[in-house]
């Protein structure tokens, strides 16, 4: 069975269509996941007890801007909560359970853990401040994580791996960690 042209160009049109419909479909999906408008959420209980009975009501709120504010200056400026400390070094299997790197790499200008340059600002409206720091190396180095700490340094507030994995670093070869911590708490 032979198609002629005119059913060949029907059928290449209905295609293009097709596939522009559907790369449009996906990527308003794709940004609709990325930004996605604040909502309240049930984390408020209420019971009601009155003479006729109680009442359990659970409801959403929303964190106001000012509670984001001031949520985004205590991590970046009270010095004993703060968290402002970097590290690089290693961890294996890292998950939401760890609370060190196994191996950090000690900072011939600060010991083992860097105090970053803080850079506040507001992140698409919500607050958020850049913690950043460039390494550079004075030996050969292998390394596949990056840590920011409390200001005390006993435990990490957040971690990385390296999404290349380990990673080797020679004589005057550099490394800039830049942790963005936004709240957004809606």
């Amino acid at each position: 069975m032979e198609i002629s042209k005119k059913q060949l160009l029907l059928v290449l049109a209905v295609t293009v269509l097709c596939t522009a419909s559907l790369t449009y479909a996906m990527r308003t999906m794709l940004v609709m996941q990325v930004h996605q408008e604040s909502r309240p959420r049930v984390n408020l209980y209420l019971i009601f007890e009155r003479a006729d009975g109680t009442s359990y009501l659970d409801v959403g709120n929303i964190i106001v801007d000012k509670g984001e504010l001031l949520t985004r200056n205590s991590f970046s400026r009270i010095v004993s909560i703060n968290a402002t400390k970097l590290a690089v070094g290693n961890i294996t299997g890292l998950d939401q359970t760890d609370t060190v790197l196994t191996d950090v790499y000690a900072d011939p200008t600060d010991g083992s853990y860097v105090e970053g340059t803080i850079v506040e600002w507001a992140n698409a409206g919500d607050y958020a401040y850049n913690c950043t720091w460039k390494w550079t190396f004075e030996e050969t180095v292998t390394l596949d994580a990056a840590a920011a700490y409390f200001g005390n340094t006993t435990f990490a507030y957040s971690m990385a791996n390296f999404p290349t994995g380990q990673e080797t670093f020679n004589n005057n070869e550099n490394l800039t960690v830049r942790y963005v911590h936004t709240y957004n708490a809606n």
